[in-house]
């Protein structure tokens, strides 16, 4: 089979799954209500900051947390919110196993290789 085939034929897959249509559905859904568009991205602009700041090696302030916790519990009210959030979770753990079969290949058993963090 032609690598370019099986590239074609895993996109198509990925297009067709039941996750990936719920992910594209709740996106439109939040996308079509600018309210809710504009909290969605304070939302993950937050989320952003506070895994910046951790990877940083630091703990976000209680300030920055409360103001996470707010905006976090202000779209639970909404179910477009939600619906995304969780879709989006599902969509990005098969995503993220697609990524790792697809690293396992990269790896040929060059030693120096393994010096890299998270290569493996």
């Amino acid at each position: 089979m032609n690598i370019y085939d099986a590239l074609n034929s895993l996109t198509s897959a990925i297009k067709d799954s039941e996750e990936y249509r719920r992910f594209t559905q709740s996106a439109k859904a939040v996308d079509s209500n600018p309210a809710l568009k504009e909290m969605m991205t304070e939302f993950f602009a937050l989320q952003v900051q506070l895994s910046t700041i951790q990877m940083m090696g630091q703990q976000p302030d209680e300030e920055q947390i409360n103001h996470f916790n707010a905006v976090y519990a202000s779209l639970s009210g909404y179910p477009a919110a939600t619906e995304f959030i969780q879709s989006q979770m599902y969509f990005s753990r098969i995503m993220e196993d697609v990524y790792k079969e697809l690293a396992k290949v990269a790896d040929v058993g060059c030693d120096f290789m393994k010096l890299v963090p998270d290569f493996e």
